[in-house]
């Protein structure tokens, strides 16, 4: 979409860098980024982060009622 406004999250993060660089700092760590939503890497990649490590949450149903299903 040319001539789109910038998602609201591409401004909150440009300005936390700004702030962050104004205070000296030279790089983030944006490691606790969810895989839930896939957006979330694809927008810090476009701003110029590097993924260099992955965390993976995995879910397994134990017994009694399943976390996605309503208690009786």
């Amino acid at each position: 979409m040319a001539g789109a406004a910038p998602a609201p999250a591409v401004l909150l993060i440009d300005e936390m860098a700004r702030r962050a660089v104004a205070k000296g700092s030279r790089w983030a760590d944006l490691s606790l980024t969810s895989a839930d939503n896939p957006r979330t890497p694809q927008l810090a990649e476009h701003l110029g982060a590097v993924i260099y490590k992955r965390y993976r949450v995995y879910r397994k149903w134990l017994g009694g009622t399943p976390l996605d299903q309503p208690a009786p």
